[in-house]
């Protein structure tokens, strides 16, 4: 069958992280336990820019009973592109080889918070790591970091981590 992209949906793919739809999502692989091995993104700038806040943003709630994905929710699970780690840790670097860490600790996460914002003084990067540490329990995935957009801002207030201003994401 032909593809396009109205017939190519591709749920939990990395690049929803940086395409600027919140309805969109990415979803990490899942774990059987909240800490079984780390789980990380990583932004790729397509040039080094000074940077002063990361944004993580979830998906809205859905207003059915069941997941949008059309999976029976479990008790005590966040939906789909709702799964924020309890840790966090973000580092930034110009070379990808040596990493200054600009937050590490609780993320901050809230059932009823749309985004975790973590600010810190501006300083020049290419590349940014976010690492997460103690997984929430995801729909039927089981334990798994999952979000609708990461946001990287410069001083000029402006998202520099669009896929359409050549951001990369692994």
């Amino acid at each position: 069958m032909p593809r396009g992209t109205e017939n190519d949906y591709l749920p939990v793919e990395a690049i929803h992280l940086i395409d600027g739809d919140l309805q969109t999502c990415w979803l990490s692989r899942g774990q059987s336990r909240p800490d079984a091995q780390p789980v990380w993104i990583r932004l790729d700038l397509p040039v080094e820019r000074v940077i002063e806040r990361v944004v993580l943003r979830k998906r809205p709630p859905s207003a059915q009973a069941r997941s949008t994905l059309g999976w029976v929710p479990i008790r005590d699970a966040v939906e789909v592109g709702r799964g924020v780690p309890t840790t966090l840790t973000i580092k930034l670097s110009r070379d990808s080889r040596e990493w200054t860490t600009v937050f590490d600790g609780p993320s901050g996460d809230q059932p009823d918070k749309p985004d975790c914002e973590f600010r810190f003084p501006a300083q020049p990067a290419k590349q940014i790591w976010i690492t997460a540490g103690n997984l929430p329990l995801v729909e039927n995935i089981l334990y798994a970091f999952s979000l609708a957009e990461v946001e990287v801002y410069d001083t000029a207030g402006r998202n520099v981590a669009l896929a359409t201003c050549g951001t990369g994401v692994r």
